[in-house]
């Protein structure tokens, strides 16, 4: 593309042209993840990835990547994306999923995009297998809780979860409800992000509001946009018309007529003095000054790990011969 927009302010420092090319979208669902990563697949420099953690199907890995994951494990499986035994080792080793993903990388392909959606890994594996690799960039999207939280409850009403089109179904929501749901999801958020922190590794946003919810090729600039930083640029941008993007399946403009009992809603969360819960973003990372002696701690600790760990590897290379140099006094190579 020729020309590129800023990365918004978002609080993260340049990191260099080397090494990251695996971009990693954390969401919870109904943040538009379908529709971006739909959209990015017309690009042609960009392996775009739906879910491949999904626990039902592995909807991004191919048989070949299948195949390498058996391989890497010892443990022989069908390669299908629907197969017990595969989807159980996608979901305990995400980060040997990447390694076969990048062992098979395309040489044409730039970057492969994935997404992770709030439930399908453990927040602790996401932190140690794919924010702690060096080859990662994180993304995190988020969108209005309230319109998350009735987009999927009218998604789960109807076990469908795009190309259907659901502006005529009306929901009751309860805020308690609501509002329990929610904080499991600033948890993960917070958790992630300070993942990524404790790791002085830097992450991105996109919102589904700024900058997903618009014309494709707009959605994919602002994507683009971001990964200047990591020495990614001058990506192919595809005519609107060839891009493949999803429609919008809830198109009340008006958040009270979605639900068929908004003024309930709304009362029962103003009494509690939580309407703004609502409306305001998932909650992000603040570190505290705890929060900078423990990550000293964290960086330390991760020092000592790798200092034992390279001086025991010379110690044990020292004490391994050389299987190139002949054996003493044969005068050969054996």
């Amino acid at each position: 593309m020729g020309s590129t927009v800023s990365n918004k302010g978002h609080g993260t420092e340049p990191v260099g042209t080397s090494g990251p090319w695996l971009v990693c979208m954390l969401g919870v669902g109904r943040v538009g993840s379908n529709h971006l990563t739909r959209s990015l697949g017309s690009v042609p420099e960009i392996d775009s990835r739906a879910e491949i953690f999904n626990k039902a199907r592995s909807y991004a890995l191919t048989r070949p990547e299948l195949k390498e994951l058996s391989r890497r494990l010892g443990k022989r499986f069908k390669p299908s994306n629907r197969n017990p035994k595969a989807l159980r080792a996608i979901k305990r080793r995400p980060g040997l999923v990447l390694d076969c993903i990048a062992a098979l990388r395309q040489p044409q392909k730039r970057i492969v995009s994935f997404k992770v959606i709030f439930s399908q890994l453990t927040a602790g594996l996401i932190a140690r297998q794919i924010i702690g690799r060096p080859d990662t960039i994180i993304v995190f999207l988020r969108r209005r809780p309230v319109e998350v939280y009735i987009s999927q409850m009218k998604a789960w009403r109807l076990q469908e979860w795009h190309s259907v089109d659901t502006t005529d179904l009306k929901i009751q929501v309860d805020a308690d409800e609501f509002l329990k749901w929610r904080r499991a999801r600033d948890i993960w958020y917070r958790r992630l992000e300070a993942a990524c922190w404790y790791r002085n590794k830097p992450f991105q946003h996109l919102t589904y509001e700024d900058d997903i919810d618009r014309r494709q090729s707009e959605a994919i600039y602002r994507f683009c946009a971001l990964l200047e930083p990591y020495g990614l640029t001058g990506f192919t941008m595809p005519d609107d018309a060839k891009i493949k993007g999803l429609f919008r399946q809830d198109r009340n403009e008006d958040i009270a007529d979605r639900v068929a009992n908004w003024p309930d809603f709304q009362r029962r969360l103003e009494t509690m003095g939580c309407l703004d819960k609502a409306f305001e973003p998932f909650q992000r990372f603040q570190p505290n000054a705890w929060d900078h002696v423990l990550r000293g701690l964290f960086g330390l600790g991760r020092a000592i790990h790798r200092l034992l760990f390279s001086r025991s590897d010379r110690t044990v290379r020292a004490a391994m011969p050389d299987e190139s140099a002949p054996a003493l006094g044969s005068g050969r190579n054996s």
